[in-house]
Parts: C-alpha cells; structure tokens; sequence
C-alpha cells in the first residue's frame, strides 16, 4: 500500500518537472524511487514489522479466515450436538425401560422354580388319583394368589396347557393366549400385549418344562399399561414427550394425556420404518419438536422422545455467537501460545492426568502416549513403569486373596464347602428366612458303617469315597442348594426356600441316589450307605445352633432306627 502511495507520488512530481523543465524531466523520478526503496527495506529489517507481519499472517489471517468458516459449519456442529444429546438419552431411556422389563421378566421366571409348583403339575399330568390331582390344583391355587398377594405389579396370573388352553387361573378370568403360546422360544420368555375386558395388558408368558414324558405348562402374568405408563412418566426429561408405540403407529403409552386410540404422527412412524436416527416434525402438541427413537427388545415396541425445537436448539445458537466473539477477540493474543503451550506441555499433561484417574478407578497398567522429551518426557516414562509395575502387583496380590478365600471355605479333600462357609451360609440364610417367613430345610447326612469302610479297605480308600460321595450330592440336589462337609465322614446340605416336604423327597432321593451309586476301590466295585436328618426352620429353630442340633439329633435317630434311612426332627426326638 505505502509503495503504490509512494508510486503515485512520484507520478505526480514527475509529471510537475516535466511541465517546468522538459528537458530534466527523468531525472527527478529517479531520486524519490532509490529513497523509498531503501525507506521500505529499513521498516521490513525492524522488529516491529517483523512482528506485525508475523501476527498478520498467523493470527489475524487465520482468525478472519477461521471466524468465517466457523460462522457457516458451527451451526451444523452444534446442532449435531444437540441430535446426539438427545439421541443417547433416548438410548438411556430405552435401556431403563428394557431393565424394568427384563426385572419383571426375572419375577416371573423366579414364580416358575417353586419346587412344589413343577410337582403339582406334574401330579396333573400324571397317573395320579382324581382326589389328589384335585389337591394339586387347590396347591397351586393358593400359590398364584400367594403371588398376587406379594406383587402389586401383576393382576391376574394363569397357567396354560401346552396346546394354549387355560389349566388354572387366578383371578378366576380367561384371556386369549393361545396364539401367543407358539411364539414362546425353548429357552426364556415372551412378551407382548393381550386384550381382556378391562382393557390392554401386558402378558409375560414363561414356559415350563416339566421333564421327560410331560408336555410343558406355560407361566403366563398379566400387568396393567398404568405401570409401564407410570415408569415412563418417572423416567421423562423434564418439558419432553415420551410415547412408545408399535409398528402400526398405534400408542400404547405416553407421559402426556392423550385421547384413546391415540396414533402417532407419520414422522414417529417414519422414524422406527425408515431406521433413521432423527426427525423434525410438529408432535403430539402441535409444536415442531425435534424426534429420536429406540426399540425396546420385547415386546418390539418402539420408544419416541420429542423435544421442541425451538428450546433445545435456543441455548445453542447463544453459545456459538459467544463462541465467535470471543475466538476474534482473543486469537491475537493466545492463539499461538496456547497451541504451542498445549503442543509442549499441556496435552501431555492432560493425558497424564485422564490415565491417572482411569488407574485410580481400577484400571492399572494403561501408559501415556506421548512424544515429548526433557524432564517431563522422562517423568512420564518413570509413570508408565510404575503403572506397569502396579498392574502386576495387584494381579498378583488378586490372586493370592482369591486363591487364600477359596482355600479358606472349601474342603481341601473333596473340594465342597466346609464347615466354616456353611455355619456362615446358613447364618445369613436363616436371618433372610425369619424376615421373609420362607421355610428352610437342612439336611444332616452320616455315612454308615464308615469306620468298618476304612478298617477294610484302608484310610486313602475312605478318601476316596468321601470325594465320590461329595459328586453324587452335589448331582442329585438341585443348583440352588449348598452342599458342604461338616467334618469327617458327616455332610450338610442347605435348601433354601423349602419346607419339611419338600426337604423329605430331596432326602430320600439322595439316599436312594448314595445307595445305587458305585465306588471304585482299589478295582472293587463297593457300595456305600447314608443316614439322613432333617429340620425345618423355623418350626425346629431360628438360629444355627438349634437347626444344626435338630437335624443332628434326627440323623442320629435314623441311624438308631437302622440306618440308611432318613428321620425328619419332632419335638420329642430331642429327648
């Protein structure tokens, strides 16, 4: 600019000599051009236009430039932004509602193991005389209303037969579930909504597979749509619509009122149809909201939440004017010290700190990545070391304590619990037994003969047994009941959530289990006995001490009787 200022002068002055003196009229032009050269070369070796031209060229231009390009993409940024926001908490929402569901799900599942359940359905398919198939249905009966008692969620609970049709139901009301029941896989469950006369509800059907030769039974419960309703209205961000909805854009709950037979807008349905992420429409309101959704696994029910528009993306188009200003106010000034701070010596730093706190949490071993050198760089290698280092020692110290809490609950000869686990086991059992009024069976088993058994075969022989002896119990008893050696040749198996019946079939059928077993010995085939105690709490006791003395008096009882047998505790045994 000061060159063509200094050109068009000299222009001027040559211009003036010729119309005075035609005949000099180079000579003057010549003279100011040679002392504007050198006027501009000294301003161009200073400092001061050294520096000017280095902020002009890597502050001022960038910034211009930047300013520009962030004015026409930070819209779409921070928009994106705001889709994602709201895009990971209908994720989130989704994922709360399929817990929830999946919860009642196990409730459900957890109603079908009740061993006297299964045995009553058994009875009914079975060859069982006509007054006691009649015993089982009243058993089972009281069971459903026993759960309906205990379970506010659940109104109505009935058992289907494997064609569909109702076996029992309690209350006494039909729904049609025949044309679900083929829809429930081998293994797990089904969910889907049924219509009754009071209205939608949604069915969780559980099948239930009775063993060999028996067809299986279908666990099936209703619950009210004002439970699922009333969940999404707890989970709902605050001035947000949530809807779910199936895929006839039918809906089927929502946190708003709405009329009924309520349809979704085309947009919600485009958005679950199409697979796409996001959609701008006018909502249930009538205002332009911006929509996500997600898809709940059962039932397959789509999940929409709309959020308006205009108040989600208000707050954003603030920020990004602030965010203008302030990049042109500040980028002469802390541009480039910031970016060259942050290349030397911030981000390492803040890697340091993000791997420190992942290592604080519990996750030993990671390294920082960095290229940086000096005393830092060394800092950061001695860090890595000494996260390495950690990471070995707490896989080892890991190790060493699991190793030391198996050695310390468990029977080193056969493996089982023992005695100690078990008196702390049934400790907490019993307390969790008296507060929830469930029976509790104990089983206190001796071998017979046992002494004879080792005088005739030896004591490494006896071990062996013991060990065998161990995996015949812990096959025959079901998964749920602990089995432990209570010292020397004595065991004592823990059956939770059972009474004295059930206690007594589990009894006999480990005792008839023990006495067709075979133990290999020495390359003979020998046979073993066991005689069995059982208490039931609470009416045998409340607390170790006394249910492990009835069951122990008991089993000693049947071995008095003759042994390999079993004796269930009465009051008068402990005379």
């Amino acid at each position: 600019m000061r060159a063509r200022i200094a050109a068009n002068r000299g222009v001027r002055y040559g211009i003036k000599v010729m119309v005075e003196n035609t005949v000099q009229k180079a000579t003057p032009v010549t003279k100011p051009s040679a002392g504007r050269q050198n006027w501009i070369a000294k301003r161009v070796n200073t400092l001061r236009f050294q520096v000017l031209g280095i902020v002009i060229a890597s502050v001022l231009i960038p910034s211009f430039l930047g300013g520009w390009f962030a004015s026409s993409r930070i819209n779409d940024l921070l928009r994106n932004q705001v889709y994602s926001e709201i895009e990971a908490r209908t994720q989130r929402l989704s994922e709360h509602l399929s817990d929830w569901l999946m919860i009642r799900s196990s409730e459900v599942q957890a109603f079908t193991v009740s061993y006297l359940l299964n045995e009553d359905l058994k009875n009914l398919q079975g060859t069982k005389s006509r007054e006691e198939k009649e015993e089982s249905r009243k058993n089972i009966h009281s069971y459903l209303t026993y759960l309906l008692e205990g379970n506010k969620l659940f109104s109505e609970i009935m058992i289907l037969n494997s064609d569909g049709s109702p076996l029992i139901a309690q209350p006494l009301k039909n729904w049609q579930a025949a044309d679900r029941v083929q829809e429930v896989p081998d293994q797990g469950q089904f969910i889907s909504e049924v219509m009754t006369k009071d209205g939608s509800r949604l069915m969780l059907i559980q099948k239930m597979d009775l063993g060999r030769g028996l067809s299986p039974n279908f666990f099936t419960a209703l619950m009210k749509m004002e439970h699922f309703q009333n969940k999404i209205e707890d989970l709902a961000p605050e001035g947000s619509v949530i809807y779910l909805l199936d895929s006839e854009g039918n809906i089927k709950a929502a946190n708003v009122e709405l009329g009924e037979g309520s349809t979704a807008p085309e947009g919600a349905l485009a958005l679950l149809h199409e697979n796409e992420e996001r959609s701008i429409y006018r909502g249930l309101q009538g205002k332009e909201v911006i929509a996500t959704s997600a898809m709940l696994e059962e039932p397959r029910w789509g999940v929409v939440l709309e959020t308006s528009k205009k108040e989600a993306l208000e707050p954003l188009v603030i920020f990004r004017r602030q965010v203008i200003l302030m990049a042109l106010a500040l980028a002469g000034l802390f541009l480039v010290p910031a970016l060259l701070l942050a290349r030397t010596l911030i981000l390492p730093l803040e890697e340091l700190s993000r791997v420190s706190k992942r290592i604080r949490s519990g996750k030993p071993g990671l390294l920082v990545k960095t290229r940086i050198g000096g005393e830092l760089g060394e800092f950061i290698s001695t860090f890595n070391s000494m996260s390495v280092s950690l990471k070995d020692s707490l896989e080892e110290i890991t190790a060493r304590n699991e190793d030391l809490r198996v050695m310390t609950i468990t029977d080193p000869l056969t493996g089982r619990y023992n005695r100690r686990y078990i008196e702390d086991y049934l400790g907490r059992e019993l307390e969790l037994a008296n507060r929830t009024k469930d029976p509790l069976t104990i089983l206190m088993i001796d071998l017979d003969h046992f002494k004879e058994y080792n005088d005739t075969y030896g004591h490494v022989a006896g071990d062996i047994a013991l060990k065998q002896l161990g995996k015949v119990l812990v096959q025959t008893v079901r998964k749920t009941d602990v089995v432990a050696r209570y010292g020397g040749e004595e065991w004592i198996i823990c059956l939770s959530h059972t009474g004295s019946k059930g206690g007594v079939q589990i009894a006999e059928k480990l005792r008839k289990s023990v006495e067709k077993s075979v133990f290999q010995v020495k390359g003979q085939e020998t046979s073993i006995t066991i005689s069995i105690g059982v208490a039931t709490a609470p009416e045998d006791g409340t607390y170790y001490a006394q249910i492990v003395e009835a069951a122990d008096t008991a089993m000693y009882l049947a071995k008095a009787r003759g042994r390999n047998q079993l004796q269930v505790f009465t009051g008068s045994d402990s005379s």
